[in-house]
């Protein structure tokens, strides 16, 4: 990792660095002063200077120099030693006057030392010290009350003071440094799993991506996500992260919602649950074996609204892991989750009514197709049968002679009728015939010769209007003498009827029935017989004969005027 990473990740280190930088300039500056102090007053004294306090001065100056480029290279705990060192060295050398600014240089520099171990133990040597001087004045004193031991009493407790007040908001500094980056690196964790789940609507994908980043992002053991079934009974693991993951989605693993787990009581409830040390008696941590390092174990709640639709769970391997700022910001991203679910669910609610819009539209042209084709078939039968009955008339020229009752197929009205359009003639006689169509079947044909003085298009668009008023009033043309001849037949049917009553015996009904049926459809043949088939009339019949033999005019005598 590089040094600018460095110090854009720890705020801390910068601290420390820029402490060190300035104490190694203080060191410098004041070890400078004090050299020039002694030279100035061996030269007033003519005296020579102390070479130990010259030297130790210019070692202090020396090694202030290279803390500071230490420091500048980002080795800072280095620097510091170096720096408590040299002080410490120069500590017990000098002159006591000076010994409290040294004993307040150390007691800061050390401060700022990460090891707790050797605050304690260089902040003993320095209390040390003075210790052995109130000692050395006790002696000579016969432990009586001097001013000289009362200055440097006075001096060791404001030494042990400032250390003590330094580590405290060195270290105070440093806790809340780190909160305010874990809450900076929780926030950014947090927006850009926001920025990466939103652009995904496949849901296995977003899980899948929501669990690899929050392990990620956030350094933790194990990371999970449950939904919950339709039934609200079982919360069902759908990603997990690493090998044991693997291991549970492929046994199918799930809980019941309200089990006693951190994933049963939060699906239940709604609420977050947080285990802060597994190894103690829990009454919601479920062990896993396929996560034996679990220390503690958050579960929050993924919502729709007001509904509970799954959870996240996250594990740590260490003890009361999950602080009220990664609870925050691990909600945000359930949140986040669960308006991401919401939108997949209905892109893909909306993409099955689509599809299902598509086939009910598809079924209602297939419908509408095979209407319109029964409606041709229908209408083609019923015109050929309309076109069967005898004198009905199929078409009608106009000729220099007036109006004849009846129309030849030309080959224009055939070509007009084969492509279902107006065509001209090929002979250049300005002929054009336009097919008559009737609920996509054609009826027939139009065949006119239209004067030069109008225009083609002009009287193709008339003939094709009247050609179309002309199939509707002529299918209801049929359709009315087809109501016609059914009312006469029901009229016939009625007579039949009607004189069924005035008949006084069943040879009278049998000889009306036939009479009128004879009448109405034109036979010249006909019989009724009663009873049932006998093995003689079935052999008759076939042999060709009927069994009552020929039916003529006598058999009606022969038989008493009964019709056998």
């Amino acid at each position: 990792m590089s040094l600018e990473i460095k110090e854009n990740l720890t705020t801390t280190d910068k601290l420390r660095k820029r402490l060190t930088s300035v104490m190694g300039v203080v060191a410098v500056l004041s070890s400078a002063s004090g050299l020039i102090i002694q030279l100035l007053s061996a030269i007033s004294n003519n005296e020579s200077a102390s070479m130990v306090g010259l030297s130790s001065t210019g070692f202090v100056i020396v090694v202030g120099v290279l803390v500071i480029q230490l420091a500048q290279r980002n080795q800072t705990e280095l620097s510091i030693l170096l720096l408590s060192g040299a002080f410490l060295i120069g500590y017990f050398v000098v002159d006591t006057r000076i010994l409290l600014l040294l004993g307040m240089l150390i007691m800061i520099s050390i401060a700022t030392l990460r090891s707790n171990m050797l605050f304690v133990l260089i902040t003993i040597i320095v209390i040390a010290r003075y210790i052995l001087l109130l000692y050395e004045i006790g002696v000579e004193s016969d432990f009586a009350f001097t001013e000289e031991g009362g200055r440097l009493s006075i001096e060791m407790s404001v030494i042990f003071t400032i250390g003590m007040m330094s580590r405290f908001f060195l270290t105070a500094s440093e806790e809340n440094s780190g909160q305010i980056e874990r809450t900076n690196e929780l926030l950014q964790a947090s927006a850009e799993i926001g920025q990466i789940t939103t652009k995904l609507v496949d849901l296995d994908s977003l899980f899948n991506h929501s669990v690899e980043l929050i392990r990620n992002r956030f350094g933790y053991y194990h990371v999970q996500i449950f939904t919950v079934d339709d039934a609200r009974e079982y919360a069902r693991l759908a990603a997990s992260t690493g090998r044991a993951g693997e291991q549970l989605l492929a046994r199918g693993h799930r809980l019941v919602v309200g089990s006693q787990s951190v994933i049963g009581r939060v699906t239940q409830t709604g609420e977050p649950v947080v285990t802060r040390d597994t190894d103690r008696t829990s009454a919601v941590h479920a062990h896993n074996e396929l996560l034996p390092n679990t220390r503690s174990e958050l579960a929050l709640p993924i919502l729709d609204g007001e509904r509970i639709i799954g959870a996240l769970d996250v594990q740590s391997t260490r003890d009361n892991a999950f602080t009220p700022n990664d609870v925050q910001a691990l909600q945000v991203i359930a949140n986040q989750i669960g308006i991401v679910i919401r939108n997949a669910r209905l892109f893909e609610q909306q993409e099955l009514s689509v599809r299902e819009n598509k086939r009910l539209f598809f079924e209602s042209e297939t419908n509408l197709r095979e209407i319109q084709r029964l409606n041709r078939q229908l209408t083609k039968n019923a015109w050929e049968s309309f076109l069967e009955v005898e004198e009905k008339a199929e078409g009608v020229t106009i000729t220099n002679d007036g109006l004849k009752p009846a129309a030849d197929w030309s080959d224009t009205m055939i070509d007009a009728t084969q492509k279902g359009k107006a065509t001209r003639a090929q002979d250049g006689s300005g002929v054009l015939a336009i097919p008559i169509i009737l609920r996509g079947e054609i009826l027939g044909a139009i065949e006119i010769k239209p004067s030069a003085n109008f225009r083609e298009d002009d009287t193709i668009e008339m003939v094709q209007n009247i050609a179309q008023r002309l199939a509707i009033t002529l299918d209801n043309a049929r359709l009315f003498e087809e109501a016609q001849a059914s009312t006469r037949q029901e009229q016939q049917l009625n007579n039949i009827v009607s004189r069924y009553q005035a008949a006084d015996s069943i040879d009278e009904l049998l000889q009306i029935t036939l009479t009128e049926l004879s009448e109405t459809l034109g036979a010249k043949e006909g019989a009724i017989r009663l009873g049932s088939v006998s093995n003689q009339a079935i052999s008759t019949a076939n042999n060709g004969h009927s069994p009552n033999g020929n039916h003529n005019d006598n058999d009606y005598q022969n038989n008493g005027g009964t019709p056998s």
